[in-house]
């Protein structure tokens, strides 16, 4: 009776040392398969941050209420600014490049300050642009219809908007009023526009 019990606790013993080993072998390799898929997601996850960090464009929609169409806009602020004096203190001026396609209006191209006014010459407005290593090109632009100073709308946007998607940075030199002419310049690779 003894031997069968000795026997039989070796065996008992054997089996479950046997049992513990497959489940730290069975814990250790599920710990290292979700350690792989957590380091791919977060691999993914990194490659869709520095897509995301590759261009400065920021893409929007918006509803119209007349129509109930979407409008969709991709806007890019320059990298540098000008300051402008009295009566706006020494504030820092970026400027903003906006393309929009609206129901009513097709693709417009508009740029835009915070503050301050574009000076508007007549009977054209015209600004410079630069696309990548391109020579400089005279653009016409019109006033907003409602008069506000703080926009200028680019004439040619369709062909404004394909230069854009070939070039890697654009500059533009626009002229305000009571402040002179800046040349502002813009980042922009990246840029998708299917609209």
């Amino acid at each position: 009776f003894i031997t069968i019990y000795a026997s039989m606790k070796s065996k008992v013993l054997t089996l479950f040392l046997i049992i513990a080993s497959m489940l730290a072998i069975s814990s250790c390799v599920g710990g290292n398969s979700q350690q792989g898929e957590n380091s791919a997601s977060s691999s993914i996850a990194e490659k869709s941050e520095s897509a995301e960090a590759k261009t400065k464009w920021k893409y929007s929609e918006q509803l119209d209420e007349m129509t109930d169409a979407t409008i969709y806009f991709a806007s890019i602020t320059s990298e540098n600014y000008t300051e402008f004096k009295f009566p706006y203190n020494n504030q820092l001026i970026y400027l903003t490049l906006t393309v929009r396609k609206h129901p009513q209006s097709g693709i417009n191209v508009y740029l835009s300050i915070p503050e301050g006014q574009f000076n508007p010459t007549y009977p054209k407005t015209k600004i410079t642009a630069r696309f990548g290593d391109e020579n400089p090109e005279s653009w016409t632009c019109d006033m907003p219809s409602d008069g506000s100073t703080e926009f200028l709308f680019i004439r040619d946007a369709a062909n404004f908007v394909k230069k854009l998607k070939d070039a890697n940075s654009i500059k533009i030199s626009v002229e305000f009023f009571q402040e002179g002419s800046s040349t502002f310049s813009f980042i922009t690779e990246g840029f998708e526009w299917e609209h």
